[in-house]
This record gives structure tokens, C-alpha cells and sequence, in this order.
């Protein structure tokens, strides 16, 4: 039952295969057949694999089971098409397009299965990458909604030194005021005398001038810190809303891109400029093309199997009963062709028969007319010659007589 089962999973004529002569083949097909079958195992459990992550667990197994039918037909024909006998050079003629998609088809069958033997590597690495999507939004949101906060800080900026320059006069006139009042600077005179109070008036002057620099720039300064608190808070709120609504990508396309990253290792751009530079995992990498081999292997088997195997009784039946049909329908084409042509010839001749006897008829209907044309002719002459002549006028005949 097994064995009957692998046989036809290899796409084998069973009528030739079970033939006496055949016998001796019935293990390479055995073996054709395991590599075919087991094939559409493995894509089953690829595509279930690959389709869990988007969809329920019963979809991704239907859809998986669709998906391993396909792969079970194609490997089946690709197998049962391939013919041996005709020489070492069209056999791998022919096999080099059924290599090639049997070569696609296993980098395609390998790659879910990949992800989910590094689940554990590739879950860690979507953290990372969650966490990297988080700092990379904070940034945008944050220099979004504070693209006007270098404006303000300029202009607090502007107000804050015409604060400092006031202070900074104020603050001068006071030490040169108290330095020529103690004589250690200015006139070098101990006392309050007119150098001092000269100074100590500059120095009132100087200090109702900070005073009104101070009161009509504290408003303004007010507004701009107020603004600017009121933009960081705007930008923690926006930051927020923005991160509540993100969805963390945990599909099949950034298990891939996760994958790829812990193969080949990348670059992360972190907002202020600096890099952070993650190298690859060579034993992954290396390990990731272990798999994708083992699998073109495995994809390729049945071709290579049928390709390598030598040609047995079984392929001679089938090349003589192909032969047979072939010698049988171009027999049958040439005898359609005689036939068509031997209808040609009869009805050809019996056209020409047809236009003969029209031309006969119509050379004797000739006849007739032209034989009736004739006799209508001399009778209309001998009516003329049997007519009398017309009597002559007497004035004509004594005309003639005198």
C-alpha cells in the first residue's frame, strides 16, 4: 500500500511499472516518490509556519495544506516529465529549468522556517527594534512640535542680555561710586566730596535704569518661559497620544527584517547625531545558509534522484509505448493525408466531368442556334427572290416609248 502510494506520488505509470520486465525499478521510484511527498511536508509546515503569524491557527494550516498540494503537483510533474534514455546531454537539458525552479522554490520554503527555528534570537530582536521605533518617534514628534522653541529661546535670549547689560552698568557705576568714597579709586580722596557724589548719582541713575530695563523686559520674559514650558508640555502630551496609538510590528515582514538584522548587523542613527554600530552574528549567518542549503537539498532531491538514477526497464517501456504512440498517430496522419488527398483526386475528377458535360451542352446549343440563325436567313432570301416585280407607272412607259 506504501509502496504503491510513493509510486504514484513519483508520478509513474503503474501499468508500465508493475510490468515483469519493471520490477527492479520499483525501489527508485520508492525513493522518488519519499522525496516528492516529504517535500510537500516541509512546505506545509513553512507555509503554516509563515501564515500563523497574520492569521488563526486553522486559516494558516488550510492555506498551508493548499500551498503543499502546489508544491506536491509541481514537484510531481517536474519528475514525471523528465525522461531518461535520450543521452546524458538532453537529459540535463531538460533538467536545468526544472533545477532552477525546484532551487527558488526551496529558498521560498526555507525562509519561515528559519524564522521560527531563531524565534527566541528574533523576538529579542523586535524589542530592540520596537524600542529604536519608539526613540526614533519621540525625536520626530518632539522637533515637530518644537520646530518655533530655537525662536523663543533666541528671543529670551535677547531679552535676558538687555537685562544683563543694565545690571552689568548698574553694578560698575556702584563699585566706582564705592571706591571714591573709600579713596581706593578715582580721585583717590578719602570722603563723600563732589568726585564721589558725582559718581554716586551716575551710579542712581544707572541703577533706576536697571530697574525700568528690569520691569519692562520681566513681562515679555514671563511670556517667552511661559510659552516655552507650555511647548515642552505640549510635546509630552503629543509624544504620548503618538506612542498610544503606534502598533509594534511583530508580522512576518519584520521577523524578516529582524532576522536580516542579527544576520548582517546594522547602523541605528540616534537623534543627536551619534551612531550606534551592531555588528552581525557570523553563527547565525552561517547557520542561516546551513538551513537554506539543506532545504535547496532537500527541494532538489526528487530531481536529482531522477536525474542521476540510471535508466531502467521501466523508462525502455515507457520510451517504446510513447514511441508506439507516436509511430500510431503519425499513421494516422498519413492516412488522413491519403485519405483528404484520394477525395481531392475523386472530386476533382468529377468536377472536370461536370464542366465538360456544360461545355458540351453549351457547344451543341451553339450549334443549334447558329444552324437556326442559317435556315431563318435563307428563307428570308428566297421569300425576297419569289417576290414579283413591282408594276411599272404608264407615264414611265411613254416616256420611254416617244
Amino acid at each position: 500500500m506504501l509502496r504503491r502510494l510513493l509510486h504514484r506520488c513519483a508520478g509513474a505509470d503503474e501499468v508500465l511499472l508493475y510490468h515483469p520486465d519493471a520490477r527492479t525499478d520499483h525501489a527508485k521510484y520508492v525513493g522518488v516518490g519519499a522525496a516528492v511527498l516529504f517535500t510537500a511536508v516541509f512546505a506545509w509546515l513553512s507555509a503554516g509556519f509563515a501564515l500563523s503569524y497574520a492569521f488563526p491557527v486553522w486559516a494558516a494550516v488550510g492555506v498551508g495544506a493548499v500551498w503543499a498540494l502546489f508544491i506536491f503537483s509541481l514537484d510531481r510533474y517536474i519528475v514525471a516529465t523528465m525522461r531518461k534514455g535520450q543521452g546524458w546531454q538532453a537529459e540535463w537539458r531538460l533538467a536545468l529549468p526544472r533545477f532552477a525552479m525546484a532551487v527558488f522554490l526551496a529558498l521560498v520554503i526555507s525562509k519561515p522556517l528559519e524564522l521560527r527555528i531563531f524565534q527566541p534570537e528574533i523576538e529579542g530582536e523586535l524589542r530592540v527594534m520596537d524600542r529604536e521605533a519608539r526613540t526614533r518617534l519621540q525625536a520626530a514628534v518632539r522637533g515637530q512640535v518644537l520646530a518655533t522653541r530655537p525662536e523663543m529661546q533666541t528671543r529670551r535670549a535677547e531679552l535676558q542680555a538687555r537685562i544683563t547689560r543694565a545690571t552689568a552698568r548698574r553694578d560698575s557705576a556702584e563699585r566706582a561710586a564705592l571706591a571714591e568714597k573709600d579713596g581706593t579709586g578715582g580721585s583717590r580722596r578719602y570722603g563723600d566730596g563732589p568726585a564721589y557724589r558725582s559718581k554716586r548719582a551716575f551710579a542712581d541713575a544707572a541703577t533706576r535704569e536697571a530697574d525700568s530695563v528690569r520691569r519692562a523686559t520681566a513681562p515679555a520674559l514671563a511670556r517667552v518661559d511661559t510659552l516655552l514650558g507650555r511647548l515642552e508640555d505640549d510635546a509630552r502630551a503629543a509624544i504620548r497620544t503618538a506612542l498610544a496609538r503606534r502598533d509594534s510590528a511583530h508580522g512576518l515582514l519584520a521577523r524578516i527584517e529582524a532576522l536580516a538584522r542579527l544576520r548582517d548587523g546594522y547602523t541605528f542613527q540616534l537623534p543627536g547625531g551619534r551612531q550606534e554600530i551592531h555588528p552581525g552574528s557570523p553563527a547565525m549567518n552561517r547557520a542561516g545558509w546551513a538551513l537554506t542549503l539543506l532545504f535547496v537539498l532537500l527541494e532538489t532531491a526528487p530531481v536529482l534522484v531522477k536525474l542521476l538514477s540510471p535508466t531502467g526497464p521501466y523508462d525502455y517501456l515507457l520510451n517504446a509505448a510513447e514511441a508506439r504512440v507516436r509511430a500510431r498517430e503519425r499513421t494516422a496522419e498519413v492516412r488522413a493525408d491519403e485519405d483528404a488527398a484520394r477525395a481531392i483526386r475523386t472530386a476533382q475528377g468529377e468536377t472536370d466531368a461536370i464542366v465538360a458535360a456544360q461545355v458540351a451542352a453549351t457547344q451543341d446549343v451553339l450549334t443549334r442556334v447558329s444552324a437556326a440563325q442559317a435556315e431563318l436567313a435563307q428563307e428570308v432570301v428566297n421569300r425576297w427572290k419569289n417576290q414579283p416585280p413591282p408594276p411599272v407607272p404608264a407615264e414611265a412607259g411613254a416616256e420611254s416609248g416617244g
